[in-house]
């Protein structure tokens, strides 16, 4: 059986260093850094909004149905419970990561998920 992946696209939408932002909300699964500056440019190492990593921590295999909120740092991280008490596996799409279709050569590349979630983006998606 192929393995349930959700990629989730929050603070971080189009390609990924455009400066894409959610507003100021903290829409991320599990940020263990606040370590990004968003700016007016592409994002980068230097400010205090949150870094999300690929994958949250602790692991997904410690959620049960009685799993707090709060077992990740995001305020996405309970629904993000929700998606893995429902046989989902949740990443999030590092600010530095690429939305690609069909390169095999990116991890992360859309194909290799089942459902692909951008949380209330409010700049247009670009190509550069």
């Amino acid at each position: 059986m192929k393995l349930k992946y959700i990629l989730l696209v929050t603070l971080f939408v189009g390609i990924v260093s455009s400066a894409q932002m959610a507003g100021s909300a903290d829409w991320v699964i599990d940020a263990d850094s606040h370590n990004i500056y968003s700016g007016n440019g592409p994002m980068s190492i230097g400010g205090t909004e949150s870094n999300p990593q690929k994958i949250p921590t602790p692991p997904q295999s410690g959620i049960s149905s009685t799993t707090a909120e709060t077992y990740w740092n995001g305020g996405l991280s309970h629904w993000a419970n929700d998606c893995v008490n429902q046989g989902y596996i949740v990443e999030t799409l590092p600010y530095n990561g690429q939305i690609t279709y069909g390169l095999t050569s990116n991890a992360q590349d859309l194909s290799r998920y089942a459902a692909y979630v951008v949380d209330e983006p409010n700049i247009k998606y670009t190509t550069d």
